[in-house]
């Protein structure tokens, strides 16, 4: 899989990263571990059960957004995002 940082979260991993997905993993423990590898992102509370996507980040997957029960597979493009508002 590819997982693709945008914006800020470029300069707390790296622009884009391989990943090697065995089984469908749900974005959930996906995100649980890149904190381990990158630990200045900011998705350490994602492995609270309680705990939902909120303002703070987008992911995409395919060109498709996601929600954190969702599954990749090795074969999928993830984006990572945060929002952009304007005014």
């Amino acid at each position: 899989m590819l997982i693709r940082f945008h914006g800020p979260f470029e300069k707390l991993a790296e622009k884009e990263v391989k990943v090697t997905v065995e089984k469908h993993l749900d974005v959930r423990h996906l995100l649980q571990q890149l904190t381990i590898v990158y630990p200045k992102l900011p998705f350490h509370d994602i492995g609270n059960p309680n705990t939902e996507l909120s303002a703070s980040i987008i992911l995409v997957k395919n060109g498709a957004a996601i929600r954190l029960g969702d599954t990749v597979t090795d074969k999928d493009i993830i984006d990572i995002f945060i929002p952009v508002s304007g005014g």
